[in-house]
């Protein structure tokens, strides 16, 4: 009788151990999913932005619309995540690095690094929702993008794209990151992302010497305007635009 217990027993323990392998193997392979998964997103938020720091042109933008999860393993488990451009510069060398996170958790699960020679610009999502100018959102050491985020009773737009801006001007080159959102988004309007891209042109030429009302922001952020055949501009956003869209509800 001893003998048969003992039998079962031992059945019972080598079913429970084969149980715990396969478990911690499944667990192996939706990590190792996990991982792919975090890595591509990085990946192809990272090559923007090296495409358009690496390029000769003078003036070029890109815009990237980020998914609001990122899904792995069996049946497309969803992690809602959040999105971390941080800037680091050590004498010269400037290197913009992206990281993803869980949502409301601080563990990185994957980071790329971009490297560049040129300066570097983050402007925070804060202004995106209240529709404010990016005067106090601009040049941060690092922004968040949290693509489903909400505001409990208000309408919310989680910044869930980015257009990466390089502007070339007197040989120095500066790289800007520019969070948008797609869901503020109106058929037969300016797409937030190239509105927001104006809004920083704005900022810019706001602190330039000698404006008045006529000054026109920089080609790279007037997405307005307007050329002939041969190149020739017959038409830029001026300052006086800039206060009438982006100004008045705040001086």
């Amino acid at each position: 009788m001893l003998g048969f217990i003992l039998s079962k027993m031992h059945m019972l323990i080598f079913a429970i151990g084969i149980l715990i392998v396969a478990a911690m193997f499944y667990n192996f392979i939706v990590n190792m999913e996990l991982n792919t998964a975090v890595s591509n997103a990085v990946t192809m938020s990272s090559k923007v932005i090296e495409e358009q720091a690496s390029g000769d042109s003078l003036c070029s933008s890109k815009i990237s619309v980020i998914p609001d999860r990122i899904t792995y393993g069996v049946g497309d488990m969803p992690l809602f995540y959040e999105m971390t451009f941080s800037k680091q510069v050590i004498g010269d060398a400037n290197t913009l690095i992206l990281s993803i996170n869980e949502r409301g958790r601080k563990s990185i699960l994957g980071a790329r690094k971009v490297p560049m020679r040129a300066g570097i610009v983050l402007i925070d999502p804060g202004f995106i929702a209240m529709g404010l100018p990016v005067d106090n959102y601009y040049d941060k050491d690092s922004i968040v993008l949290n693509p489903r985020k909400a505001t409990k009773g208000e309408l919310s737009y989680p910044p869930n794209a980015f257009i990466a801006v390089k502007e070339v001007v007197g040989g120095a080159e500066t790289l800007y990151v520019i969070p948008c959102s797609t869901y503020k988004d109106v058929a037969g309007a300016m797409s937030n992302c190239i509105l927001n891209q104006l809004a920083v042109g704005c900022y810019k030429l706001k602190n330039t010497s000698g404006l008045t009302s006529d000054s026109v922001v920089s080609s790279c952020f007037d997405v307005t305007r307007q050329v002939t055949t041969s190149g020739d501009s017959v038409r830029n956003y001026t300052w006086k635009e800039c206060q009438d869209q982006f100004y008045s509800s705040s001086s």
